[in-house]
């Protein structure tokens, strides 16, 4: 049973933090109590909430919102849209694509992306000073863009790189530091968007009937089309493609930042998750139907406490829609529900060490998903959870079987930058450091 707190903040001032300071500003209202009401002369009440069970209720049963500015990009995609019709059908076709099963035979796309990224941009700049996030994120794009679409030549590949990391990067300060928005580029934005629009058509416009196309664009045009939405496939195309390069750029490059900077700062780690890479032949499993269960666990593990630590879903937003009651609070309709998955992932309550980096947590018994969702939770979860999890091991595997990210990690700690993922600022430095011959690999 929890209580609910006045805060010691205003919507002002609520409203100002969550722009300059959100992570300190969820930590204190956090020690103010679990279940905090920022005060308003508002009807309905703006809720932070760092209890399990009513964040848990909130998620489950609250709608979401999201900026219009979302639109420019993506249009009415999944991403945009939090109900209705329309959500619930598009949902349900895009479904299948990502659940376990289809996403375990998407391990061979994931390792051979990597192993190409690996060989053209880690190995020639192998001891150079590089940007590790921007490196990375160009990695998580050049995945998700052969997701969508396996057989992209080299040419366009480049061209479709740059134009969706200047979109997400447009996007990024649009949301989060609007006034260092210049009028160029919006122009950019727009040049920049078109190039994917433009993409998607000629793709689409090359499918046969029946498709027998590869990727997820083939497979979501099938999916409309057996679904009857043969006439609106176009857009339907457009709009959640977007959506899947808008929702798997950003937070994967993220949470690869993350991973070999948390590698980096525990070397005892890393050496473990070495020696698993090391005894596992990565080839010979990018040639298996699927990817076996229990492959590289604690690799996996890694991956899943670096989520602990910095969630891709920092915070969440619900709008209430019928009243319910949960952990002893009731919600009234028109409540919006603030549910701090930073607060939660760092409860002392919930996690023994909980600022620690260890990721045996996750080797056995997985925590209750209510005090952990870096993906978020209820019927808006991420649809893509499952091979996101799946990109970051195997990515993390490659690149560890061939050599070692030197990632610089400043003795007081990395700072954060709360955008569209929670990101290190400034940007980590990092050199590649190939093994030397005959000192494993994969």
């Amino acid at each position: 049973m929890a209580d609910l707190t006045l805060s010691s903040l205003d919507t002002e001032g609520f409203n100002h933090q969550i722009r300059t300071s959100p992570l300190d500003m969820m930590m204190r209202l956090h020690e103010e109590g679990t279940v905090c009401v920022i005060r308003s002369e508002e009807k309905n009440r703006l809720i932070v909430t760092s209890e399990p069970e009513l964040a848990a209720a909130a998620l489950a049963h609250g709608s979401r919102n999201h900026r219009e500015l979302l639109r420019q990009l993506v249009g009415a995609g999944l991403f945009v849209v939090t109900s209705g019709e329309q959500w619930r059908r598009r949902r349900g076709l895009l479904r299948p694509m990502f659940a376990a099963r289809a996403v375990a035979e998407l391990h061979g796309l994931v390792i051979e992306a990597t192993e190409d990224f690996v060989k053209r941009r880690l190995v020639p700049a192998a001891g150079r000073d590089i940007d590790l996030a921007e490196t990375l994120q160009q990695l998580s794009i050049e995945i998700i863009l052969r997701l969508v679409e396996p057989d992209l030549a080299e040419a366009e590949l480049a061209e479709l790189t740059a134009a969706l990391h200047a979109a997400v990067g447009y996007l990024d300060t649009r949301l989060f530091d609007p006034d260092k928005v210049a009028e160029s580029d919006h122009d950019r934005f727009a040049a920049d968007r078109q190039v994917l629009v433009d993409f998607i058509d000629d793709r689409a416009a090359r499918l046969t009937c029946p498709v027998t196309g590869r990727g997820l664009l083939a497979d979501l045009a099938t999916a409309l089309r057996e679904d009857g939405q043969e006439a609106d496939s176009g857009q339907a195309l457009r709009e959640e493609l977007l959506s899947v390069f808008v929702a798997g750029v950003e937070t994967m490059g993220t949470l690869l930042t993350w991973i070999f900077h948390n590698l980096a700062a525990h070397p005892a780690t890393r050496e473990r998750a070495l020696a698993e890479v090391r005894a596992e032949d990565l080839r010979h499993l990018s040639g298996r139907p699927s990817l076996p269960a229990g492959t590289l666990p604690y690799t996996r593990a890694v991956v899943e406490e670096s989520l602990r630590l910095h969630p891709p879903a920092w915070a969440l937003f619900r709008r209430i829609d019928a009243p319910l009651e949960a952990a002893g609070i009731r919600l009234e309709v028109d409540d919006v529900v603030m549910s701090s998955t930073w607060a939660i992932h760092r409860s002392a309550a919930l996690w023994d060490a909980p600022e620690e980096f260890r990721p045996e947590r996750f080797l056995g018994e997985r925590p209750p998903s209510q005090q952990y969702f870096p993906f978020g939770a209820g019927p808006h979860q991420c649809l893509g959870r499952q091979f996101s999890l799946l990109e970051a091991q195997l990515a993390s595997a490659v690149i560890l079987g061939h050599g070692i990210l030197d990632v610089d990690v400043p003795p007081d700690g990395t700072g954060l930058r709360p955008t569209i993922a929670l990101a290190p600022h400034p940007h980590p430095r990092a050199r590649f450091l190939p093994h030397t011959a005959g000192g494993g690999g994969a």
